[in-house]
């Protein structure tokens, strides 16, 4: 037989073992061609393995699209081996927690506990966070020893609350391992009230997690995800979505991210009682958000749109399906075959 490690930026997710009854079974193309099946696959075990820990302590299992051309979680792994704290920006709802808690369950520091601390003025946060000696009672680097500390919104910090901050990552004490995850939000206005002395230790290592109009191409999963998990919940059977409902999902902006996509697949479930989703359903969902974007601008459409929707129509042959890709759009495909041409976009090209 044959193992295989399954390795992921670097870090082993898992081994794929192939067994025969017979010698000489395995040439060396065989080898090489296991060998390239569990590259492409070990990023997608690597999320797979976090989501189940995280559905076992959290209750919900989080989705990530497991295509590495769309990974944009993919450098979690390589930054999970190191002991410097990490940065995590990005707007609200968008996931930064759950990037957080990825971070402590693939980190090198040891088992111990994740801890959350809001930073948020009015929270009392800056005291016991800044106060020494590291393991005195109530502190939350004693809490979180051997684990990972989540500093929600650091920016927020004062002044004085950040440089303490700040020195106490250049010099950590002798008592535990505490490996820091600090959030903030994506705003140039978050950014700037990071003082000169923190920002230069928490930017050796940055992560930005996009909104969720930046990664389309999660949007069914997570669809699907959130409308399980919300039948479960209610003890409703699953809706059927149709066509036109998963496109409209597709192309809204989506200003709160994840967390507004996943208020809207439950109320939608509620309202379907099992039966089918059309958009004029999910219009009485959005209730007061508002209209539902139905088409995205075509005059001068982004780019990242038109790529991600001739991504997330791709046949099996690699092909677009330019049709599917101009009903995500909200287009007609006389309208994205000429967008086709002023954005230089070519059948067969990579988007």
């Amino acid at each position: 037989g044959v193992v295989v490690p399954l390795c992921a930026r670097g870090r082993l997710q898992g081994m794929l073992a192939v067994e025969s009854r017979r010698r000489r079974d395995f040439r060396a193309a065989d080898v090489e061609r296991l060998a390239l099946a569990a590259r492409r696959h070990a990023l997608a075990l690597a999320a797979a393995r976090f989501a189940l820990w995280h559905r076992e302590r959290h209750g919900v299992a989080p989705y990530f699209e497991g295509d590495e051309r769309r990974a944009w979680w993919a450098p979690v792994l390589s930054f999970a081996g190191s002991r410097r704290a990490v940065l995590v920006s990005g707007p609200a709802g968008a996931g930064k927690q759950v990037v957080a808690r990825w971070l402590h369950f693939a980190g090198a520091v040891g088992a111990g506990p994740c801890v959350t601390w809001s930073c948020a003025p009015g929270s009392d946060a800056a005291a016991p966070l800044v106060a020494r000696p590291a393991d005195a009672r109530g502190s939350p680097w004693r809490r979180a020893a051997e684990g990972t500390l989540v500093l929600r919104r650091v920016e927020r910090l004062d002044a004085d609350a950040q440089l303490a901050l700040a020195e106490r990552l250049r010099t950590p004490g002798p008592v535990h391992p505490v490996r820091v995850v600090a959030t903030t939000g994506s705003a140039a206005d978050d950014a700037a009230r990071l003082l000169p002395e923190l920002r230069r230790e928490l930017e050796q290592l940055a992560l930005d997690v996009p909104a969720l109009a930046s990664r389309r191409g999660e949007i069914p999963g997570l669809v699907e995800r959130f409308a399980l998990e919300a039948a479960d919940e209610e003890r409703l059977p699953r809706p059927r979505w149709d066509e036109d409902a998963c496109a409209a999902l597709w192309r809204q902006p989506w200003p709160d991210n994840v967390r507004e996509l996943e208020a809207l697949v439950h109320r939608v479930v509620l309202l379907a009682q099992g039966g089918a989703v059309g958009v004029e359903l999910l219009e009485q969902g959005a209730g007061r958000s508002g209209p539902l974007l139905r088409r995205l601008p075509s005059r001068r459409p982004e780019r990242r749109d038109v790529e991600a929707a001739l991504d997330a129509t791709r046949t099996r042959g690699g092909r677009w399906n330019k049709t599917r890709a101009a009903s995500l759009l909200g287009w007609d495909p006389d309208t994205l075959a000429a967008r086709l041409r002023d954005l230089g976009l070519a059948e067969g090209s990579e988007p």
